[in-house]
């Protein structure tokens, strides 16, 4: 019996740890909210000097380690805190810029120096002039999902995901919008579901119960 209890506790703790952190992504469009949903997060450093031309698939280094790239040049531009559409946090906004209009734009993850997927990641993004946008989303699991359509005339928008595994995504904007600007990149780690976090602490008291038996014998 005292067997059989153990090997019940070791097996629900490992499959704790094995479960995935969550099964679906939750999409935001509120930063706050975002931040919040993930705990913790990290800036991303924008490379080089403004007015240079990010090359295409440059390295952009991620907070947690590896990096991201785009598959067209991007121009590297500063704006300043009184250019209050992108919420600026106190400090210079540092921007990549999107020259091309009706060309979508595709970004690649590399957590670990090879093609990987982010489980929480997010921007904000803003047509030149006024314009539409939309982004989709490649998720590891297959298949492309669009999530968001943004009107240029209301300013920066953040975008982000959490809680599922994306490779890349992408950004389209239309004819007449003069192509656009992202900036604020953020990475994080998403929370573990309710349901995970119910199996983890089953685990622990399992493991717990058990050893207080072996000592009462």
């Amino acid at each position: 019996m005292k067997r059989m209890l153990m090997v019940f506790a070791l097996t629900l703790a490992v499959a704790t740890m094995m479960a995935p952190v969550s099964a679906s992504a939750a999409l935001y469009t509120d930063r706050t909210a975002w931040e919040a949903a993930v705990g913790t997060f990290g800036s991303v450093d924008l490379p080089q000097a403004e007015y240079t031309t990010l090359a295409s698939y440059a390295s952009i280094g991620l907070p947690a380690g590896g990096f991201f790239n785009f598959d067209n040049p991007l121009q590297r531009l500063n704006y300043p805190t009184s250019w209050n559409t992108w919420n600026p946090s106190g400090s210079t906004v540092e921007l990549l810029y999107f020259n091309q209009e009706a060309t979508t734009l595709n970004a690649s993850f590399y957590p670990d120096g090879v093609s990987g997927p982010i489980s929480a990641f997010g921007f904000e993004a803003e047509p030149f002039v006024y314009g539409f946008y939309n982004i989709s989303l490649y998720l590891a699991s297959g298949g492309q999902m669009i999530v968001q359509d943004v009107d240029g005339q209301g300013g920066a928008k953040f975008f982000g995901w959490a809680g599922e595994d994306v490779i890349g995504f992408s950004i389209w904007s239309e004819t007449g919008s003069g192509g656009f600007a992202m900036g604020r990149f953020v990475e994080g780690t998403a929370v573990p579901e309710a349901g995970t976090m119910l199996l983890l602490g089953s685990g622990l008291v399992g493991l717990v119960g058990y050893r207080r038996m072996k000592r009462m014998n």
